[in-house]
C-alpha cells in the first residue's frame, strides 16, 4: 500500500507497510499519508505495536519509575549517625558522581567514604592554604 489514503490501512496492508520499514513510524506514515500520532493510533488500535517495536505504556512508565527512584538512590550519600555525623543527601553532578562510584569500586569502599575523603582532603588543603597565607603575612 504505497498510495496515499485517508482511511485507515487494513491491518494486513499496514503490517507489510511495517515490515518494509523495518518498524520507522515516520517513514510509514510519509507511504500512507498521514501524521505519526494518526499512525501510533492506527498500530495500537490494529494490535500492531509489538511489531512496530513500540514499547507498552505501562512497561514505559514503571522503566521511568524505576530509573528515577535508582538515580535518587544513588544520589543520596547517607552518613552513620553517631557523635558529630550527621545524615545528609548530596547532589553532585552525574560525571562527579560517576566517577565517586568507579573510584569506591577501585577501593573497595562505598561511594559515601569517597565523597568523604575527597571533603576531608579538600577542607585539609583549605586549611593549610590559609594557615601559610597568615604566615606569610
Amino acid at each position: 500500500m504505497t498510495a496515499v489514503s485517508k482511511r485507515r490501512p487494513s491491518r494486513t496492508d499496514l503490517e507489510a507497510l511495517l515490515r518494509e520499514t523495518g518498524g520507522n513510524i515516520a517513514k510509514t506514515s510519509c507511504r500512507i499519508g498521514c501524521s505519526r500520532t494518526t499512525l501510533y493510533t492506527w498500530i495500537y488500535q490494529l494490535g500492531l505495536d509489538r511489531l512496530a517495536g513500540i514499547v507498552p505504556r505501562e512497561l514505559l512508565l514503571a522503566r521511568t519509575a524505576a530509573r528515577k527512584s535508582e538515580e535518587a538512590a544513588e544520589r543520596k550519600v547517607r552518613v552513620a549517625q553517631g557523635p558529630g555525623l550527621v545524615s545528609v543527601t548530596v547532589r553532585l553532578p552525574g560525571e562527579l558522581w560517576r566517577w565517586a562510584r568507579i573510584a569506591a569500586i577501585d577501593h573497595d569502599a562505598t561511594a559515601s567514604a569517597i565523597v568523604t575523603d575527597a571533603l576531608e582532603l579538600y577542607r585539609a588543603i583549605s586549611e593549610g592554604a590559609q594557615a601559610k597565607a597568615e604566615d606569610d603575612q
